[in-house]
């Protein structure tokens, strides 16, 4: 029922397949695979899209799905991506990145609702503070 909480909700999927399975995920690189990164990149999209469709219902998305989900997804791949590399641990770069979505709330908020400001709710605007 929390727009932030939601999104994290799906980060910690996301970052649980990603550890869990970094064997497999270790081969989706654009240089040296580019079909296999592609269609990860696809699928990353339209969990998260599939995610911010269900939003609809509760708000009026001032943007498309599709382009939530991009907004969301690529820079969030990378930050996965590059800490894994680095070897920092799972539970560090969850922490990271959720710190980092919940600072960036308030831009996901206007992204999912700015078009119908007067549907903020209070339990939304407590979630946008960090």
């Amino acid at each position: 029922n929390n727009l932030t909480q939601g999104y994290l909700n799906v980060l910690d999927s996301i970052l649980s397949l990603y550890y869990e399975r970094y064997d497999f995920f270790q081969h989706v690189v654009p240089e040296t695979n580019p079909y296999l990164a592609f269609r990860f990149y696809r699928i990353l999209l339209d969990t998260v899209e599939s995610h911010t469709d269900k939003l609809k219902a509760s708000y009026s998305l001032k943007y498309s799905a599709r382009q939530i989900a991009g907004f969301i997804c690529f820079g969030l791949f990378g930050f996965i991506s590059e800490s894994y590399t680095s070897k920092v641990p799972l539970e560090q770069v969850q922490t990271g990145a959720r710190q980092l979505l919940i600072q960036n709330s308030c831009i996901m908020f206007c992204i999912c609702n700015c078009s119908e400001p007067s549907k903020i709710s209070k339990k939304d605007i407590k979630c946008m503070h960090f």
